[in-house]
């Protein structure tokens, strides 16, 4: 059941499509996805629920990501490659 909406006035730098959303802290991410006219994107923005809008992190993908999903996992549940 939805709980609560998420609405915000301020839009994307771009238009972008086919996002993966993964919560984080207490608001999520917006990874990866297609930007009109420009193909798949390696940007993660952050939602800011005091300022209502989307921040750009520094973090980037390796690789623009399309139609991807995102998971978050905890520190040290992975081997060391």
């Amino acid at each position: 059941m939805l709980k609560r909406l998420v609405t915000s006035e301020q839009e994307m730098p771009k238009m972008q499509y086919r996002s993966s959303t993964v919560p984080y802290k207490d608001s999520f991410l917006i990874v990866g996805g297609a930007q009109i006219f420009h193909g798949p994107t390696d940007k993660i923005f952050e939602y800011d629920s005091d300022a209502e809008g989307l921040t750009e992190m520094d973090a980037k993908l390796e690789a623009g990501l399309n139609y991807g999903v995102a998971v978050l996992i905890p520190d040290g549940m992975m081997p060391d490659c």
